[in-house]
């Protein structure tokens, strides 16, 4: 990771591109890609994409991504104002466990999360964000409510580079 004088984001030198498809697997396939932990409620949520990212084509087909580091902000409005800054976009649920499928072993300490959606599960009112990490025992996936507190440096935010602005 770089080191920025930014006192809000570093973004990784490190571009990774996947192979992406725009569905969430049934529990259980996500069960083999998570083997540790899979929260019960992933099956059940509707993910939509955040205003910033509803021109996104959901084609399948390939995308490269890159990594976005909190080191002092903890809320998302600033998260996805630098990311839009950069260039970037949040990635889309459906793009995090496309590209976790493509690269299993960036699946490190950190939590990696998709802020490009919000998710609502059946029966409840929040809105959710999809994440995973891993601990001693493998992969794991879950939800988080959107407006968590993503103070600190364990957070990877999985980003897409955007076209080329014409503005």
């Amino acid at each position: 990771m770089t080191q920025s004088t930014d006192p809000i984001l570093d973004s990784s030198p490190s571009r990774l591109a996947a192979t992406v498809t725009y569905a969430i697997p049934i529990r259980g396939v996500l069960k083999t890609r998570f083997p540790s932990f899979v929260n019960d409620d992933i099956p059940k949520t509707t993910f939509r994409p955040i205003e910033m990212c509803r021109h996104v084509s959901c084609e399948p087909g390939e995308l490269v991504f890159e990594y976005m580091v909190t080191k002092s902000v903890s809320d998302q409005a600033s998260i996805l104002a630098k990311m839009h800054e950069e260039g970037l976009r949040p990635a889309l649920a459906e793009e995090l466990v496309s590209f976790l499928e493509n690269h299993p072993q960036e699946l490190g300490s950190d939590t990696l999360v998709a802020l490009g959606s919000r998710g609502k599960v059946l029966g409840r009112f929040e809105d959710f964000c999809l994440f995973a990490w891993r601990n001693p025992k493998g992969a794991c996936i879950g939800l988080a409510a959107y407006d968590a507190d993503w103070r600190g440096d364990s957070y990877r935010f999985l980003a897409v580079r955007e076209a080329a602005r014409t503005s």
